[in-house]
């Protein structure tokens, strides 16, 4: 279609045609269509509205700004508002008619224009708004142009910024705001300039701003502002001088300076604002002391952990860095719950034998829950002091959480082979979690009277037991129970025949024979799950012998028996199985079929690229992509095409 026939699409009467010439003149980008796209913004119709917006940005350039600046006096407001937003985007490299509005006798022009300017991104912009910011009549004109200075970014403003700070909170807001935007040196200068002849509400802004900027050399300027401002002010420069200085900084403060700091910090303690609680809870952290931690611990025990979860955690952390204080100690023993467990949390994350000596100290006082807390948590740092505690609750505790930390403690991580005795009967304790914990303790201390204990566990008429026996001897000394476990192939428990199918193959990575009399007698298990298993664990296996079977097990009645075994021949990418695997295909089963496919593909190579040219001919959709997917594998992998 041609220009003049464009023009007559956005000379109809019609929508339909008004929009469709609009996106024609944008896609074609007709100059000439400008006039007629851009009183079409005044459209009631949105959809020829949205064609000649996105044309009118399309085409951009000198003669749409031209054409779209008197749309700014418009009284139709939406029509002025997209007038405006594409003025935002064009206008960066025709700031000139824009600039002009600068000087309109209307106030509301000015603002619009200031506004656009600010999106420019154009140095020419920036002295006309700095001659508006600090020369207009109109306050609302000077507050825009401080925005889009803060929205340019250019450090050519900051000396107007700097000068346009004055007795107008209204603008001094949208100053400040915008040197922080900038934030060089000289914008950190003017900020701090203006802190001790500003009022109450700009100082507070000036300090925040300069808290986020983080400029070291603000800090001195924020220190001396302490005594001269009010109390919420002062808490506010604190906050500013803690998130610029950071922790490790307010450290190497000298002593005068960390004891009159912290003088300000505890005081601080008391505001309800919490960003400056969190500030005093990092300041006191640094600086230490008996008064800081009572503060900062008082502090933490308001602080709901569900809640504000990283606020809890950074207190906490605060409090761990200052050590085992009497503060924490004298926490512990609280009857609070709330306090004991802020207290507790401190302890476990230290770590330390004192700090387990506390918990273990207060244990007993507490109840079920905080009782499991602190086992939980000493289980993994208290040492030799935590022996006798950890027999105790063997000896007196029944809760199943109590009894895992406890074992976990003597056999896994101390393994202290003179608790043997205390922790054998756990064995056969009625929950499965602690029988589970206490065979790992038992198989991490080791030694003869283990082994024998669990030698007679393979006679036990409880079937959990003899499968608990048969773990333990496969991770103490398994070949010198070879017999025995091959003797628990044939036993009546599906999961005992399984662990000892599990513990006998982990044997075969150089025994053929052993994985031969295994396998050949395995294969044939009623138990699917047995046969399954077995699949996995010789796909695992690296004994060479292995592919014999699984190519075998292709042939089990079980579907899934069968799909994997194809996995793990597979895993073992073996052309050899090739053949058996394409005679799987012949099955009329479609899983078994797609997962064949993906083998094959995975196993890759010349045989298996033409076996899945013929699957391509299947009429089972589903097989045909997994057919294709494959090739496209082999095809990547190898970087041939066959």
């Amino acid at each position: 279609m041609d220009h003049e026939q464009i023009l007559t699409l956005l000379q109809s009467d019609e929508p339909e045609s008004q929009r469709e010439g609009a996106f024609m003149a944008g896609e074609a980008m007709v100059r000439e269509s400008i006039p007629y796209l851009t009183a079409m913004l005044t459209s009631p119709n949105l959809g020829v509205q949205d064609a000649a917006d996105m044309s009118l940005r399309k085409i951009g350039g000198r003669e749409v700004v031209d054409a779209l600046v008197p749309l700014l006096r418009s009284e139709n407001v939406p029509a002025r508002n997209l007038a405006m937003d594409i003025l935002r985007q064009i206008g960066s490299h025709h700031v000139e008619p824009i600039i002009a509005l600068l000087d309109d006798p209307d106030p509301d022009i000015r603002i619009f224009a200031s506004d656009i300017l600010g999106s420019t991104n154009n140095y020419m912009a920036v002295p006309p708004l700095c001659n508006a910011l600090l020369h207009d009549d109109e306050v609302n004109v000077r507050y825009q142009a401080a925005v889009s200075l803060g929205e340019l970014g250019k450090p050519e403003a900051t000396d107007a910024l700097n000068k346009a700070l004055g007795a107008d909170d209204w603008v001094n807001f949208a100053v400040i705001e915008a040197l922080m935007k900038i934030g060089d040196d000289d914008s950190i200068t003017a900020l701090m300039g203006a802190l001790d002849h500003s009022s109450e509400l700009v100082a507070s802004i000036i300090i925040d701003a300069l808290g986020k900027l983080g400029r070291i050399r603000a800090v001195p300027v924020l220190v001396k502002y302490l005594d001269k401002s009010t109390e919420a002010l002062r808490n506010k420069t604190l906050r500013a001088i803690v998130n610029i200085m950071g922790s490790k900084a307010l450290s190497l403060l000298s002593d005068e300076e960390r004891e009159s700091f912290a003088g300000y910090l505890l005081a601080a303690a008391d505001d309800e604002d919490k960003e400056i609680q969190d500030a005093v809870i990092m300041g006191l952290s640094a600086l230490g002391g008996d008064d800081a931690s009572q503060k900062m611990f008082a502090l933490a025990t308001n602080i709901d952990p569900e809640i504000e979860a990283e606020r809890y955690s950074n207190a906490v952390n605060g409090l761990v860095s200052m050590g085992l204080t009497a503060a924490v100690c004298e926490g512990s023993r609280s009857d609070d719950e709330r306090v004991s467990q802020v207290a507790l949390d401190v302890l476990i994350r230290l770590g330390t034998p004192e700090s387990a000596k506390v918990c273990m100290d207060v244990f007993w006082d507490k109840g079920r829950d905080i009782q499991r807390f602190i086992a939980k948590g000493i289980s993994s740092t208290a040492c030799n002091e935590g022996k006798a505690f950890f027999l105790r609750v063997l000896n007196d505790s029944t809760d199943g959480d109590l009894l895992k930390s406890a074992l976990k403690f003597l056999g896994i991580r101390m393994r202290f082979r003179d608790t043997t005795e205390a922790i054998i009967p756990f064995l056969q304790h009625r929950f499965a979690d602690v029988r589970k914990m206490a065979l790992d303790a038992c198989v991490a201390i080791g030694g003869k009277k283990v082994e024998d204990i669990f030698v007679t566990m393979l006679h036990s008429e409880d079937a959990s037991q003899r499968m608990m026996g048969i773990y333990g001897l496969g991770k103490l000394n398994a070949v010198e129970h070879v017999g025995e476990f091959e003797k628990a192939l044939s036993d009546k428990a599906v999961d005992v025949r399984k662990m000892a199918m599990e513990v006998l193959i982990a044997l075969c990575a150089g025994d053929g024979k052993l994985l031969a009399r295994i396998a050949a007698q395995m294969l044939h298990d009623p138990s699917v799950e047995v046969r399954r298993s077995l699949v996995n664990l010789l796909g695992s296996t690296q004994c060479p012998g292995a592919m014999v079977f699984l190519i075998e097990a292709l042939d089990d009645e079980d579907s899934w028996v069968q799909i994997r075994a194809v996995e793990s021949l597979g895993s073992l990418r073996k052309e050899e199985a090739i053949p058996s695997l394409v005679d799987l295909l012949k099955r009329d089963n479609a899983l078994v079929s797609i997962k064949v496919v993906k083998t094959l593909g995975q196993i890759g190579g010349k045989r298996a690229f033409q076996e899945l040219l013929k699957v391509l001919g299947t009429e089972n959709r589903d097989i045909q992509e997994a057919a294709e997917q494959a090739l496209d594998r082999i095809q990547s992998d190898s970087g041939e095409v066959f």
